[in-house]
């Protein structure tokens, strides 16, 4: 009974870890005073990099070990004088961002943010579009009109936007430039308030889109209610964004599927739903175009994934060639009841191997290192067609961008390999062969959230492109 735990958890790791998220919930809170001592921070900084190196498969894909145990040295010099968690955030976090890994990153420490705005903190009045290197005007909450949308801003506080650009990359690591920028755009603000401290006044150099003038402006900052009040009075503010919609053109014979996420398990019944009235309406007005928008989408559960490609595929498919997975005492720990925890993993996955059939696997490769730590490769069988009177049979399009990212990319590389569909935009956020599975976890003394990828999903067609 056991074992048969044990290979149910690890059969339902393979297909929702890698694609989805694991966490070790924690209630620590951060202590946004307190300042921490040499010694807690270099406990800290240890951990976190050990914890790294433990959890993921290959943590030094994107970037060799040696620049990072220089970043890591030239960090531990700095650390002179006691730091609060938001300076040792500052410090830390470039090094971990330089790793390249979307999935590994270490969490903003919202609080510190939180406090200083709830001690009447100004706010930057402008949110933000990337583009390259340039910075665009998204929304203007202040009283200037000629700061209009899409007026580039080309310095803040006399310092130009390539700077910007460049220093506030340097908090978030990514596999594409696009997938950082994203970041940066959602996080400007409090970044800029992080990284150079301005507050309250900011002088903007700009070029209007109403007139095409050359200004230069100083902007007072927002106070957090102020913002809640400016930004929930625009229109695109009014209605939450639902996670999928669906709207049909008869005349042109087009469907829109608009999907921004593929969410949660628990979401899966709702989905099939949605699914089922979406493909019957497609019948019953005889669409023959179907866009599926997966721009922004950042990924969700693998089961909504497979729920749509049921209603595209034409041939029998896998959602992936294989999946790695390591079970390092981490992962063990955080996932295994105690009575399973070590039990050894090779026994256990021969002696259920009968299960391989009926859960979609066709064999576990096995491998264990020298501190014991054992990293499976689970290759997967291909799912046979089931009957499906509302499958589609036309023209299939999926539109891509550089924030589609994790589950969104597993589609899109299913729909590509298989040539259900034909994928239209940008580069996605991450490449075709994703980390994810993510683990996260506290460090001990400062509290900051880390997370690390536990595992790597391979497309269809097994090919590393």
């Amino acid at each position: 009974m056991k074992k048969f735990l044990l290979i149910t958890i690890l059969i339902s790791l393979i297909f929702s870890g890698c694609a989805g998220f694991l966490s070790n919930k924690s209630k620590d809170v951060i202590d946004v005073e307190k300042s921490y001592s040499k010694i807690e921070l270099t406990e800290d900084l240890d951990f976190l990099f050990r914890t790294f190196e433990d959890v993921h498969p290959d943590l030094y894909l994107y970037t060799q070990v040696n620049v990072i145990d220089s970043m890591i040295t030239l960090v531990k010099n700095e650390l002179k004088h006691p730091l609060t968690s938001l300076e040792f955030w500052k410090l830390l976090t470039p090094v971990v961002a330089k790793l390249g890994d979307g999935h590994t990153f270490l969490n903003f420490p919202y609080l510190s943010r939180q406090k200083y705005l709830d001690n009447d903190g100004r706010i930057f009045p402008l949110e933000v579009r990337i583009d390259g290197n340039q910075l665009f005007v998204r929304e203007n909450y202040s009283s200037d009109s000629t700061l209009a949308m899409n007026s580039e801003i080309l310095s803040i506080n006399d310092l130009p936007q390539e700077t910007i650009l460049q220093d506030l990359h340097r908090y978030r690591g990514g596999e594409t430039v696009g997938l950082v920028n994203r970041y940066v755009q959602r996080m400007f603000k409090p970044l800029l308030w992080a990284h150079y401290g301005f507050e309250d006044r900011f002088k903007v150099e700009y070029i209007s889109s109403s007139d095409g003038e050359h200004y230069a402006k100083t902007l007072l900052g927002i106070t957090s209610e102020e913002y809640d009040s400016l930004s929930q009075n625009k229109e695109k503010f009014k209605q939450k964004p639902k996670y999928w919609t669906f709207q049909s053109i008869p005349d042109e014979k087009i469907g829109i599927l608009d999907l921004n996420s593929f969410a949660r398990s628990k979401d899966l019944k709702t989905f099939k739903k949605f699914l089922k009235s979406t493909f019957t309406t497609i019948h019953h007005e005889e669409l023959s175009n179907l866009i599926i928008d997966l721009r922004r989408n950042g990924g969700g559960d693998h089961e909504l994934g497979e729920a749509l490609i049921y209603y595209l595929a034409t041939e029998p498919w896998v959602l992936m060639s294989k999946a790695v997975l390591k079970l390092s005492p981490q992962i063990r720990k955080d996932l295994f009841p105690w009575f399973l925890r070590w039990m050894p993993i090779k026994p256990a996955i021969k002696a259920f191997s009968f299960l391989y059939s009926a859960t979609g696997i066709e064999r576990v490769d096995i491998v264990s290192d020298s501190n014991n730590v054992d990293l499976l490769t689970v290759y997967t069988k291909p799912k046979k067609l089931k009957k499906n009177p509302l499958r589609f049979y036309g023209n299939t399009f999926v539109l891509i961008d550089n924030c589609s990212y994790s589950m969104s990319v597993i589609f899109a590389a299913v729909m590509k390999d298989y040539h259900f569909a034909t994928l239209i935009g940008e580069e996605t956020g991450q490449p075709a062969n994703p980390y994810g599975g993510n683990y996260f976890f506290s460090l001990p003394n400062t509290h900051l959230r880390a997370s690390v990828s536990s595992g790597r999903t391979y497309r269809p067609n097994g090919q590393n492109t």
